[in-house]
């Protein structure tokens, strides 16, 4: 029988965790995390429930949970489960969603599993190189990449952009920044019609005042 084994790593450059999980067998209780888990089943089939939804997921597999989602698993056959994962905390995704988006919230990923994902491929070597604490700026490049795919294609991102109240940036080559309201700019255009139309109609009023005045 393989032997279980269950290893944490730490990343300082990304300020992630790299989880490997091998050789498991036993059921996970119902539980959630903290945490932003996105992973990967390496080998290995569970029979996985998640906020109300049962799902049968197995190699290739991408797993994403938010912070609270509840969760469990067991093993569908005789064999061991491989499954490896990195955690990101709150602080860190915001951040994150930060630099990808220009906005600063935290993203609601819509859906557990994303099954047989192309991002695999990728999630499985950012892991690798973490494991292996390579510096290497390759690095940073393909979690940069993972994260602008499932945040923009798996995640709350136009929602989330409407609850926040609206507010454009313009910046000029003078690093000046000025934050324009589009309700704000309506109702000074408004304003300045309005002041318009008065003015035209007082100065007609005071030419006839004038008119009769002289007559």
């Amino acid at each position: 029988m393989q032997k279980e084994t269950r290893i944490v790593y730490f990343d300082t450059d990304l300020n992630i965790e790299a989880y490997s999980f091998k050789g498991i067998m036993q059921k996970f209780p119902n539980h959630f995390h903290n945490y932003y888990v996105i992973g990967f089943i390496e080998s290995g089939q569970r029979h996985l429930s998640c906020k109300n939804k049962s799902y049968n997921i197995e190699t290739g597999d991408l797993i994403i949970f938010n912070p609270g989602d509840t969760h469990t698993c067991k093993q569908i056959d005789n064999g061991t489960l491989d499954y490896r994962c990195i955690n990101i905390q709150s602080d860190i995704m915001k951040n994150i969603v930060l630099q990808i988006t220009n906005k600063e919230y935290l993203p609601y990923f819509t859906e557990p599993v994303l099954f047989h994902n192309d991002l695999v491929s990728s999630l499985r070597e950012l892991h690798f190189m973490i494991i292996e604490e390579e510096k290497d700026f390759k690095k940073e490049e393909i979690f940069f990449f993972i994260m602008e795919q499932l945040i923009g294609e798996y995640s709350d991102v136009i929602s989330s952009f409407l609850s926040q109240e609206p507010n454009t940036e313009i910046k000029t080559d003078r690093n000046f920044i000025l934050k324009l309201n589009p309700l704000g700019d309506f109702l000074a255009i408004l304003a300045a019609i309005i002041w318009a139309i008065y003015s035209v109609i007082l100065k007609k009023l005071i030419i006839n005042i004038l008119i009769i005045t002289f007559i």
